[in-house]
């Protein structure tokens, strides 16, 4: 008897769960909606050498595939021959972009960071470009590997915090989460993919999560998941794999631990943006690169895992997630162009917006809009 009660409180807990689950779904962000037919949608393969790869050029835009080491610094205005600057590398490349300048990359991406880089040529499509940009319009969605499990109550939310300088940082480079009024507001989204651990150290916890930005912050998503893991859930080793910046250990905890990725496991899979000549949007998938999978073939689903399975399933309408599914360009989309919506199960398009906030004013008014 006592095991059917401890059974039917948990049924019920995860009914109120999913409940309040779906409530929160109606406050999603709008911009996650790709309606069917909407993307022309281009492949940005990863270079197998290590090298950028030119991936789409039509004169105006150009996507390059970035690969992990090489920088979007504005440093150097001279090229330079071997030079790790993907500005460099776009004007040794090629004739055609040796007059490339820094004001025609439209955006960047870290340092360690792999994933297509979006360029322009000509005013009219750099201004559209950078002008959707600004206005939140495109989509930007990334894959990272965080140590730890996050809880059943975090397996999809909404980090919610704004950033400001680490003055502790005399170079002034760092970031960390503020909850004064001269921070810069940021806001990740974020979903479970698998819970994951090391094939040779079971303690060894991972979990993969998928992320969208809205804000494009410097090290947005690194300082967010710092804030999450360390502050919000006391996790004793918190952060990306392979972040020797903002990841770490607690005190308690300084045992020194494999390191499983040569950098950080943080790449950028999909980017959507709105076509100058209007119509159809351009969407640029890229698969995770040969490096990134590798780590993936070093782990295995841990038990929790097909608890989480089941969930994405039952209440978020995605297919399970598979480590075999690394090259897939786009696995188990948010914006399933080809997916039907299934009758009784939340759509695969939307977001589920549980927000985690840097601040007591957003907490409050996250709670108010899933009572409404």
């Amino acid at each position: 008897e006592e095991k059917e009660r401890s059974s039917s409180k948990l049924d019920d807990l995860r009914k109120d769960h999913a409940r309040e689950l779906d409530d929160i779904r109606k406050d999603a962000d709008e911009d996650a909606r790709q309606q069917r037919g909407r993307s022309r949608c281009e492949v940005v393969t990863p270079s197998e050498d290590g090298q950028p790869r030119i991936s789409f050029d039509d004169g105006e835009l150009v996507v390059v595939y970035k690969p992990p080491f090489f920088t979007c610094t504005t440093s150097s205005s001279v090229p330079t021959p071997g030079s790790t600057r993907i500005q460099d590398w776009l004007q040794c490349h090629d004739r055609r972009y040796s007059h490339f300048k820094d004001s025609n990359l439209v955006h960047r991406l870290d340092k360690n960071t792999s994933g297509p880089l979006i360029c322009c040529f000509g005013d009219r499509w750099d201004n559209a470009a950078k002008s959707s940009l600004d206005a939140g319009k495109w989509y930007k969605e990334y894959e990272a590997l965080i140590h730890g499990h996050l809880p059943s109550k975090a397996w999809s939310g909404v980090i919610d915090a704004k950033l400001t300088n680490d003055e502790n940082d005399p170079r002034g480079f760092l970031q960390r989460v503020t909850r004064g009024p001269r921070g810069n507001s940021a806001r990740t989204h974020y979903e479970v993919m698998q819970l994951l651990h090391s094939w040779g150290d079971k303690s060894q916890l991972f979990t993969r999560v998928r992320i969208r930005i809205q804000t494009g912050r410097t090290h947005q998503i690194r300082v967010h998941f710092r804030y999450l893991c360390k502050q919000r859930l006391g996790f004793d080793r918190y952060g990306l794999v392979g972040d020797d910046r903002y990841a770490g250990q607690r005190e308690k905890c300084r045992t020194r631990l494999p390191t499983i990725s040569q950098r950080i496991f943080l790449h950028e899979r999909k980017v959507v943006l709105p076509s100058h000549k209007g119509g159809q949007d351009l969407e640029f998938n890229c698969p995770l690169p040969n490096d990134l999978q590798e780590v993936l073939r070093s782990l295995e689903p841990s038990a929790e895992d097909r608890e989480l399975q089941e969930f994405r399933c039952r209440f978020l309408g995605q297919a399970p997630a598979s480590l075999s599914r690394g090259s897939d360009p786009s696995p188990e989309r948010w914006q399933a162009a080809e997916e039907p919506e299934r009758e009784g199960s939340p759509s695969p398009q939307r977001w589920v917006a549980r927000s985690i906030s840097g601040s007591r004013d957003s907490r409050s008014n996250s709670r108010s809009r899933s009572r409404s």
